[in-house]
């Protein structure tokens, strides 16, 4: 841009540019890349006044299916649909653009695992990794029974690839999510859930309240205790 233009009409045009030129701009000079890195950009980026018309997102699905709303960051809005096969949208509504993503129900698991996992539960996440402003998705693949492997893949949209994560550091097998808890601080998502103890005559004995997070630029799978009851 030229040095005619005052510093903050730069970042006003900024504001209105797709995200793959904000990251372009990033390596311009210090002075932008400084400004781009503020929270109140990144919160105010993308935002338009509030007389811009409504716009409807659709798709089109030959088999029985339904839409869930997986989470939003920066703006972007992530939404899952699809039985049996499962696609995600990324939706931008400040460009008027989204993208269709097949979600893989399997990676490369064992035989018998898939048998399994037949029964099991996908869970899914979203969020814009602040530090590169990808967004990511993450899948976690876990059966219902609490008995059994996870299976954790990450999606960036810089890879267009799904990424299958080394399960040493995942949180325990028997923790379930609370599929519309989701929410995104910083580098983080978060979901609440819970772990259930069980007796030996198999009745539950108490339940633990637990906060599990996923860092999006370490990609790592954690969770802490947060009450009992």
């Amino acid at each position: 841009m030229s040095d005619n233009i005052p510093f903050d009409i730069q970042i006003y045009i900024m504001k209105r540019l797709p995200v793959k030129s904000i990251l372009q701009f990033r390596t311009v000079s210090k002075e932008w890349k400084s400004c781009i890195d503020l929270i109140n950009f990144q919160k105010t980026y993308g935002v338009r006044s509030s007389n811009d018309c409504c716009m409807i997102l659709r798709y089109n699905q030959a088999l029985p299916s339904y839409m869930l709303s997986v989470g939003t960051c920066h703006g972007i809005w992530c939404f899952s649909y699809g039985i049996p096969s499962i696609c995600c949208s990324l939706w931008n509504p400040s460009i008027k653009r989204s993208i269709n993503i097949l979600v893989p129900a399997f990676n490369s698991q064992p035989k018998s695992d898939k048998i399994l996992l037949g029964f099991g539960v996908i869970l899914l996440g979203f969020g814009v990794r602040p530090d590169t402003l990808d967004p990511t998705i993450i899948k976690v693949l876990y059966p219902r029974d609490g008995h059994g492997n996870w299976y954790v893949s990450v999606f960036t949209l810089s890879s267009v690839d799904w990424k299958k994560l080394n399960n040493d550091c995942f949180p325990r097998e028997s923790i379930r999510f609370k599929r519309s808890s989701q929410v995104v601080v910083g580098r983080l998502i978060f979901w609440a859930g819970h772990e259930r103890f069980v007796s030996d005559d198999g009745h539950v004995v108490f339940k633990k309240h637990v906060l599990v997070s996923f860092d999006l630029i370490c990609n790592t799978l954690k969770s802490e205790y947060a009450a009992e009851c």
